[in-house]
Formats: C-alpha cells, sequence, structure tokens
C-alpha cells in the first residue's frame, strides 16, 4: 500500500523550486570556475613574486655582503645577519653564510632551517608551505667565495590571498542572497497569478462555466489566461448545446416510449385476437373432422339401412300378398313354402345389414367419444387405427388411395386413443390432400407401428409414395397457417395440431423427412403408458 504524503512534501516537484535550485548550482558553478581562474592567477602572481623578491632581495645581499668578506670583518657578520631578520619590514627568516667548500661562517635564525625542504621541494610547493629556501653564490669579481643560503617568507602575501578569497565568499553570500530575494519576490508574483489560474479549473471542473481567469498584463501566464478563457468559452457552449440536446433527446425518448407503449399494446391486441382466432380455427378444425367423420359414418350406414329397409319392404308386400291369400282360402303349400323361405332370407339379409350398421354406429360412437372427451384409457392400437380408418372410409374410396396397415395386433397402450386417432386421421388426410395427384401412380399410405427395443415405447410411422416435400418447406411443415395450398382447402393448422397433440397430451416426438417424387414419411415415438397430462384443450392453448 503506497503511503499518502502531505503536499507540503512535495515541495521538490515545483517547477518553482526546481528553477531556483538551477539558478543556484549556475551561480556556484560560476563562483567555483572565478575562484578557481582567481587562484591560478594567484599562484602564478606567487611564482612571479617570489622570483622576483628572490632576485632582489639576493643581490640585495650579495651588495650588502661583499664588503664583510674580509676576515676581520666576517666576525660581524652575525649581528649583520640578526640586525636582517628582526627588521619589520624584512621577509627574511633565516639567514647563512658558508665559504667555497661549505663550511658555515656565520648564519642567523638558522632553527627555521630545514635542509630536507630545501632541497627535496619544488619552487611551488615551497610557496605553498610560506617559505621559500634559495641557495646562491657569492661572487667578487666573477669569482665564487662562498655561498649564501637564506629563507624568504611569503606569509604576508598568503594572508592578502585569503583576505581576497574571504572578499570573494562574502560577495558571492550577499549575491546569492540578493538573487535568492529577487527570485522569491518574482515567485512570490507568480505564484499569485498561478493562483488565481489553478482557483479557476476547480470552479470549471464543480460546474461553473462562467468563471474566468483573470488577465492583468501582456506576459506568457497573460496568454495562456487568455487560451483558459477561450476553452472555458468553448466548454460553456459546449455543456449548453449538450443540455439542449439532452431535453431534446428526453423529449425524443419520451414520445419513443409512449409510441412503443401503443405499438405495444397493438401488437398485444392483435396476437390476442389471433390467438383467440387460431383457437376457433383449431376448434372448427376439429369439429370439421369430426363432421367429415358424421359424414362418412352417414355415407356407410346408408347402405346396410338401405338394404334392410329394401328387404322389409319386400317381406311387407309378400306379407300382405300372403295374408290376403289366407284370408281368401286361396292358400297353397307352395305359397306357404315359398313364404317362409322370402322369410329366412328377409331374416338374414336384415340381420346381416343391422349387424353392419350396428357395427358402423359402435365404431362411430367410440371414435366419436374419443375425439371430443379425449378420456385416458387402455386401448388395443390396431382396433383403433381400424376404427379411425373405417370413419374415413368414403373419402379413401373417392381418393382412390390404399391405406395399408402393419400393427402388431398384440400391441397394447394406456393413454388418450382420442388424440392419437384425430393424429392419424390428420396425417392420412394430409397425404390425401397434398401428396397425390391425378398423375400419381399406385398411390399408397402405410402405417406402420412397433414395440421400441426398450419396451417402454413405440414407433408409430405413417409414409406415403407421394410428390414429397420441398426442402425449403420442411422446416416449417408444423408451423400454423402454414400450408402450399391456401384457398384450395389447406387450413395450416393439421400438422401444427398433429405437432402439438404429440409433444404434448400424447407425451412423445414427431419428426419428418421427405424426398421429392419419391415419399414423405411422420416418424413418431410414443410411450406405451401416456403420463398423467392436461386436458387436450388446455394442451392446445
Amino acid at each position: 500500500m503506497r503511503l499518502s504524503l502531505p503536499p507540503w512534501l512535495y515541495w521538490w516537484r515545483s517547477l518553482r523550486f526546481r528553477l531556483l535550485l538551477i539558478l543556484l548550482a549556475v551561480m556556484i558553478s560560476f563562483y567555483i570556475w572565478v575562484d578557481h581562474n582567481v587562484a591560478s592567477v594567484l599562484k602564478d602572481v606567487a611564482l612571479e613574486h617570489a622570483s622576483s623578491s628572490i632576485h632582489l632581495t639576493s643581490e640585495t645581499l650579495n651588495l650588502a655582503i661583499t664588503p664583510h668578506t674580509t676576515l676581520s670583518a666576517i666576525q660581524g657578520l652575525n649581528d649583520y645577519f640578526n640586525e636582517l631578520l628582526s627588521y619589520d619590514g624584512s621577509a627574511l627568516v633565516y639567514l647563512a653564510l658558508y665559504d667555497e667548500k661549505g663550511a658555515l661562517l656565520a648564519g642567523a635564525g638558522l632553527q627555521h632551517y630545514d635542509e630536507g625542504s630545501a632541497v627535496s621541494l619544488s619552487r611551488s610547493e615551497q610557496i605553498a608551505q610560506g617559505v621559500v629556501h634559495v641557495r646562491q653564490s657569492i661572487l667578487i669579481l666573477d669569482n665564487q667565495v662562498g655561498e649564501l643560503s637564506y629563507g624568504l617568507s611569503l606569509l604576508v602575501f598568503d594572508q592578502n590571498v585569503q583576505r581576497i578569497h574571504q572578499n570573494n565568499i562574502w560577495v558571492l553570500f550577499f549575491a546569492v542572497l540578493l538573487v535568492i530575494m529577487v527570485l522569491l519576490f518574482a515567485f512570490v508574483r507568480l505564484n499569485q497569478r498561478f493562483s488565481r489560474l489553478l482557483k479557476a479549473s476547480p470552479a470549471l471542473v464543480a460546474g461553473d462555466y462562467h468563471v474566468r481567469a483573470p488577465v492583468d498584463r501582456e506576459d506568457e501566464l497573460t496568454l495562456l489566461a487568455k487560451h483558459f478563457n477561450m476553452m472555458a468559452d468553448a466548454v460553456a457552449s459546449r455543456i449548453q448545446a449538450l443540455e439542449s440536446s439532452q431535453e431534446k433527446v428526453e423529449q425524443l425518448n419520451a414520445e419513443l416510449e409512449q409510441r412503443v407503449h401503443d405499438r405495444t399494446q397493438a401488437l398485444r391486441d392483435t396476437l390476442n385476437r389471433l390467438e383467440d382466432a387460431q383457437q376457433h380455427l383449431i376448434q372448427s378444425e376439429k369439429l370439421a373432422s369430426l363432421g367429415a367423420l358424421v359424414a362418412g359414418v352417414s355415407h356407410e350406414l346408408n347402405t346396410p339401412v338401405g338394404n334392410a329397409l329394401t328387404v322389409i319392404t319386400t317381406l311387407a308386400d309378400k306379407h300382405d300378398a300372403f295374408v290376403e291369400r289366407l284370408n281368401q282360402n286361396a292358400l297353397r303349400r307352395s305359397d306357404l313354402d315359398a313364404y317362409v323361405v322370402n322369410v329366412q332370407e328377409a331374416q338374414l339379409l336384415t340381420s346381416r345389414n343391422l349387424r353392419k350398421a350396428a357395427d358402423l354406429l359402435q365404431s362411430f360412437k367410440q371414435v366419436a367419444v374419443d375425439q371430443t372427451s379425449y378420456q385416458r384409457r387402455s386401448f388395443n392400437l390396431s382396433a383403433t387405427v381400424d376404427e379411425v380408418l373405417m370413419s374415413i372410409q368414403p373419402m379413401l374410396r373417392r381418393s382412390q388411395v390404399e391405406v395399408v396397415t402393419e400393427i402388431d395386433a398384440e400391441i397394447l397402450l394406456n393413454g388418450f386413443p382420442g388424440p392419437l386417432g384425430q393424429v392419424i386421421t390428420n396425417l392420412v388426410v394430409n397425404a390425401l390432400t397434398h401428396a397425390f395427384d391425378e398423375s400419381s401412380l399406385l398411390p399408397q399410405v402405410r402405417i406402420t407401428a412397433a414395440l421400441a427395443p426398450d419396451s417402454d415405447w413405440i414407433s408409430l410411422v405413417v409414409e406415403d409414395n407421394g410428390k414429397g416435400i420441398a426442402p425449403e418447406h420442411l422446416k416449417k411443415v408444423f408451423d400454423p397457417f402454414f400450408t402450399t395450398r391456401l384457398g384450395q382447402g389447406g387450413s395450416g393448422l393439421g400438422l401444427h395440431i398433429v405437432h402439438n397433440l404429440v409433444t404434448g397430451m400424447l407425451a412423445g416426438e414427431i419428426h419428418v423427412d421427405s424426398e421429392l417424387e419419391k415419399r414423405t414419411r411422420f416418424m413418431m415415438k410414443l410411450p406405451i403408458k401416456a403420463p398423467a397430462s392436461l386436458s387436450c384443450d388446455e394442451e392446445m392453448s
């Protein structure tokens, strides 16, 4: 976690401090350069001063000592040397006179003589120590009569150099102090103008778009303030434009929401009407299917009932003739035998036709009850399919389509035979309507059923050898109101009802595949025992 330091600890980040530091560094560097140059010049001056002092002192001493070179005068040189050393203006430290063999003849202040420094140190190093050691020959008429050794002090010169350095330091100190005061004054003035400019920025950020930076004079900060004010004007105009646009957007959003609400309500109403219409069409389809069943059964009943009526009518006529002969006492044995034969034949014909009518009525009753009530019961699949096909037999005869069933007679189901019968009816009627035309050869619908390997399901297939379904239509055959014969007897709900019944109340699956000009096959997978389910009307909704 990074520590948060107080703002005053970040003073080193200030540009003003950096500028002040740079100026101070420049001034100190300039001072060091000047001081170095002055020291170099003073060193050169010291060398020149030492050389000139040595030359002058050497000539002076040579002239002063020459008169004392006699043996009688040498005894007074010690006093003379002491007088020279004790003179206030003298820079001599020690004096020594040697003969031509190097023996000391006279000397003064020899305690200050350092033979090692005199021999090993250079002239510059001797100047640095403050004493210059000199050893020169004493010549008389260009003949060396001895040597003079003395030490020349540069203490006064060093003191002068030190005073020059101290003066330079004080001058630099006051110059730096003056510069710092001037810079601080300038920085204070500059900081005041920066502060006024910086105070305007947070106000602009806080939303006060009327704040402006003060403009005092013509300089860089004034130019910056002018640009800041131009930016504030631009921001204010943009904000005003955005606020205006925001109001327009909010107004448009409100209008759009109202439009969406109105359109949604209209779509909801339309959807409700379509759902109601769909339910009415589904009920109409169911009633139409039941009506077709009634018409077919009525047509089937017409033949046996008509035959029975004809037989009874004929028998009645013969009975009236028999009674008339009996009343006229003209009845013969042959008439009685013929009457008995006619009664027996009429009984057989009437019984056969009435039994057929009764079977038709029973099938019609069971199918009608199944398709209207959708009651759950156990039923034989083969018998139920035969009953359904018998109810649409007139339609099959008119279409001349052969229906072949291959269903194991031992398959027993526990479920809803009504919805299953409606599925079979719709699939067969769909094949009669769409699969065949006048050019179809040997039209056939095949219904097959078999137990699945797990024995809990059956596979029920309704297949025709008709025209097939186009690939672009194959995925839409179960959609409501989809038909390729709109206005030609097709409602678009037959297969939709089939899909809803199979996947809903019958709790199964249905798939379709087709090949053009070859076949169409509807494959269903149904449970042997259908689970507890809703009523069909609820499933259809």
